[in-house]
């Protein structure tokens, strides 16, 4: 059984996209379908995928206090290491060329 999931995504617009949550896992995307996270609640590793035409330039991850944990230019496999975080809600933010995305990450 698949259902919606509100995305945590600067201009969402609810009802549109192709998140979907299944017993395991959460697959969080764009409208368009430019960026992808998965899996979503993640441990050890988190991919990003994005469009070809989408150029990323750099991940950003905060707690949900706002502290920023990391800032880099985006790794060139799409993977983020997730070793070393707590259990629990982060932030990850994705500049691109043209804007710059945020979406909630769960972590376990």
């Amino acid at each position: 059984m698949t259902m919606p999931l509100g995305l945590w995504a600067a201009g969402h617009i609810p009802g549109h996209g192709a998140d979907k949550m299944t017993a395991r896992a959460v697959v969080q995307s764009l409208p368009e379908g430019d960026i992808r996270l998965y899996p979503n609640p993640a441990h050890g590793v988190v991919h990003i995928q994005t469009a070809k035409d989408i150029k990323p330039l750099r991940i950003a991850l905060y707690d949900l206090t706002g502290k920023q944990l990391l800032n880099k230019a985006f790794p060139a496999d799409g993977k983020l290491s997730l070793q070393g975080l707590k259990p629990g809600i982060y932030l990850l933010r994705i500049q691109t060329e043209r804007r710059t995305v945020t979406f909630k990450l769960s972590v376990y």
